[in-house]
């Protein structure tokens, strides 16, 4: 495989990730698709093994990513924090893996478990390290209040709900990371082509400027935030016996914490990753607009794929429309 194909070929398979992540991914949520960070998490696993298989300089997978956070930052610069993370650490994964293992299949495998097994504790730790204990043991005190309700036997359903989650984790990184497997070898045995240059630079890929907040709504937050700051530290404070009040300030502590994260912390560090990666961004600015504008390509490709299969039935219709759609843009 020559440079320029190469090149081109991860210039694509970039394209499609960067896609996956600001397109498809707001799609999902948009329409309340279960377990959509899943999907996406799963989808980054296999571009990045396809970059990884692709490129002779290992550092590119680095590159890639950035271009990728850079181009989500773009789209989507209200991005939650969490999600810049995941695709950071994803790219760290791959770029450790593929110096360890070289284009081993192997390597591709335990990249993908290590991956979506890390997405799923990060989901755990975070909650673990908002509300400690007490989630898991409202979780468990409400699931025996049920069971003895119809006479069951007493079970510790969080530890039940996180072997589940995890387990749901792991299964899915086998199903991506064979997935990967059988497009590499795919794009092996098939002629590429460039005859249809999809990367055109218009001198798009800029940041949008984002609007300043009025002095009247930075100082109601300030008051909002003060107000539950100081409730979560009283109902740490308050001796509540267990029971209805001591549940209900747990849940009551729950929301304040999660209205806290949503809309003071997360923004504040989404703010401070924007900064970085407006900075990277105009070394990149070239590439980020090329990639945008690819967009177009892959939703048409995406619409022809669906439409050949309509009639196709079972789950085994979305596993062949991604790779379906992956090899006719990459190679077409």
């Amino acid at each position: 495989m020559n440079n320029y194909e190469d090149n081109y070929k991860n210039k694509r398979i970039i394209a499609l990730w960067a896609f996956s992540e600001s397109v498809l991914g707001g799609m999902l949520h948009l329409l309340k698709i279960p377990l959509t960070g899943l999907v996406v998490g799963g989808l980054a696993v296999v571009f990045l093994s396809l970059i990884a298989y692709q490129s002779s300089n290992k550092s590119s997978i680095l590159k890639a990513t950035l271009i990728v956070l850079i181009i989500k930052f773009v789209i989507s610069p209200y991005t939650p924090i969490m999600a810049f993370v995941s695709v950071s650490v994803e790219g760290l994964f791959c770029y450790i893996f593929s110096v360890l293992f070289g284009k081993k299949s192997i390597g591709i495998y335990l990249f993908a478990l290590a991956s979506l097994t890390f997405f799923s504790l990060q989901k755990l730790l975070t909650l673990q390290i908002l509300f400690g204990n007490s989630l898991w043991e409202s979780i468990d005190a409400f699931s025996a209040f049920i069971a003895k309700q119809f006479g069951l036997t007493d079970i510790k359903i969080s530890a039940v709900l996180i072997t589940i989650y995890i387990s749901l984790h792991i299964i899915s990184g086998l199903i991506f990371s064979f997935l990967s497997v059988k497009l590499i070898n795919d794009l092996k045995s098939i002629n590429y082509s460039s005859d249809n240059n999809v990367f055109i630079n218009d001198g798009n890929g800029s940041f949008a400027p984002i609007k300043k907040k009025s002095k009247n709504k930075f100082i109601k937050k300030i008051a909002t935030l003060g107000i539950l700051a100081a409730f979560i530290g009283l109902s740490y404070l308050l001796d509540v016996e267990k029971g209805f009040y001591s549940y209900l300030i747990t849940v009551i502590r729950f929301v304040s914490i999660i209205v806290i994260w949503l809309f003071f912390v997360s923004p504040l560090l989404s703010k401070i990753v924007g900064k970085y990666l407006t900075k990277k961004q105009k070394k990149y600015n070239g590439e980020v607009g090329e990639i945008i504008n690819a967009f177009p390509h892959i939703k048409k490709i995406s619409y022809d794929v669906w439409n050949e299969l309509k009639d196709t039935k079972g789950f085994f219709k979305y596993f062949t429309f991604v790779h379906k759609a992956i090899i006719n843009f990459i190679i077409y």
